[in-house]
């Protein structure tokens, strides 16, 4: 039984890193390609964008990473 419950949660990790590897790339205004990944920053501002990418285009600098990692 251990073995399956492993098996299946290396599998679930697999699609899980793989679908970060393999993520999409939507273009936003401006003709600017961003990932369509979720790694959250924080900006000077105080405005929490998807990833740094998405902060870039609303003009933001010096955002850091945020949330758990």
């Amino acid at each position: 039984m251990k073995k399956k419950l492993i098996a299946r949660v290396c599998g679930l990790v697999l699609v899980a890193v793989s679908g970060g590897v393999l993520a999409s790339v939507v273009q936003a205004a401006g003709g600017v390609n961003c990932p369509d990944v979720y790694r959250p920053v924080i900006c000077p501002n105080g405005q929490i964008y998807s990833n740094a990418c998405y902060a870039g285009l609303a003009g933001q600098h010096n955002c850091v990473p945020w949330g758990d990692d």
